[in-house]
């Protein structure tokens, strides 16, 4: 399956189609005696509408097929990791700072005990192997006398 199409790499002609399709279905009616007109007011089953549209997102490819964070800031990277390169920096003259940064994330995550360290963790890891690790840390204590 292609990779997840962005809106912006549309052509004008596929951009048309979808506002055009979602535009007909939003508001494009039929009288009592089957004439179509245009309809402002026309009353939407938001379950029909929702589906028809992911349909036509399917339809383009827009519709991810595993979970993808889309992040704003992401158009920023490419520019930054350039920079690092034109002032020279190798990969290691970062660690430190990654590092401090990923310190500062777990100490948060810590003090929120449980119930932060466990959604964390499932992220991190994935539900089997959080069970797994859960498991290891348990036993131990587990056969220490009380």
């Amino acid at each position: 399956m292609p990779d997840l199409a962005l809106p912006q790499n549309l052509s004008r002609e596929s951009l048309v189609q979808i506002v055009t399709g979602i535009q007909d279905l939003l508001y494009y009616d039929v009288d009592d005696e089957d004439r179509e007109f245009w309809n402002p007011e026309k009353i939407w089953n938001a379950g029909d509408v929702c589906q028809r549209i992911g349909e036509t997102l399917q339809e383009y490819n827009l519709v991810p097929e595993v979970e993808v964070f889309h992040d704003p800031e992401s158009n920023r990277l490419p520019s930054l990791i350039e920079l690092a390169h034109r002032m020279g920096l190798a990969s290691g003259a970062l660690d430190d700072l990654v590092h401090e940064c990923a310190s500062v994330t777990a100490s948060a995550v810590n003090n929120e005990g449980l119930e932060g360290q466990i959604p964390f963790l499932l992220e991190q890891l994935g539900e089997a192997e959080l069970r797994a690790r859960l498991a290891e840390i348990v036993e131990p204590l587990q056969s220490q006398p009380n």
